[in-house]
């Protein structure tokens, strides 16, 4: 992908080169030889003309490679308006589902956070203003323990053994049916952690999927 981008920058630039170089040409002809400032007055002029097509083609080639990379950088800038508004759990949480929704469509979407007062995570309200989830995790379960010591994203998959100190939770993360799991780190422990179906369109979840969800 970044050689065909650079090939296809390179391709821009050279033709851009070419078609000043052949318009100073056909206009060159008409102009006297034994006055090269009127000559490269000419040329400057041909340039400064051609320059709006070139920085045309270089956007398209730039909105053809990097079209995720804006839609996401978009979608960040959004919700970090939207959050100035919001004050509670739940507000924060439905905004980031909307966004997660919106931009990545997961087949489901539990955001969970870490309840001081009962020491446990659960999850926060859908749509539909219930948990999205009845399965709880106390601060000592294997998986707030994985989530305290490892920051990366956690995949799970049918073809991919689950982690050993996650195997006595082997049967509720089934339940749960999510397939990535994104920690949000706190000072002491886990603020809690994203746990995200399949995306319904089929795709897997891709380096840049991910680094939209940690930056959320």
């Amino acid at each position: 992908r970044g050689i065909m981008y650079a090939l296809l920058t390179v391709f821009v630039a050279v033709g851009y080169a070419l078609l000043t170089a052949g318009a100073g040409m056909v206009f060159g002809n008409a102009l006297p030889a034994n006055n090269p400032f009127l000559v490269g007055v000419v040329l400057f002029l041909i340039a400064i003309f051609l320059e709006p097509l070139r920085t045309r083609l270089q956007n398209l080639v730039d909105t053809l490679f990097f079209r995720g990379s804006r839609v996401f950088a978009e979608q960040l800038e959004d919700f970090t308006h939207k959050l100035t508004t919001t004050l509670d759990l739940s507000n924060i949480g439905a905004t980031m589902r909307d966004q997660i929704a919106s931009t990545l469509t997961p087949s489901r979407i539990h955001i969970y956070t870490y309840d001081s007062l009962n020491d446990f995570y659960s999850a926060l309200p859908g749509d539909d203003r219930r948990p999205t989830s009845d399965i709880r995790f106390t601060s000592s379960s294997p998986l707030a323990r994985y989530f305290e010591q490892e920051k990366l994203p956690l995949y799970l998959d049918n073809n991919s053994a689950l982690p050993d100190a996650l195997s006595p939770e082997q049967s509720r993360l089934a339940l749960l049916g999510a397939r990535l799991f994104i920690v949000l780190p706190g000072k002491e422990r886990p603020n809690g952690w994203l746990a995200l179906g399949s995306r319904l369109t089929g795709q897997a979840y891709t380096p840049q999927d991910l680094r939209f969800l940690e930056n959320i």
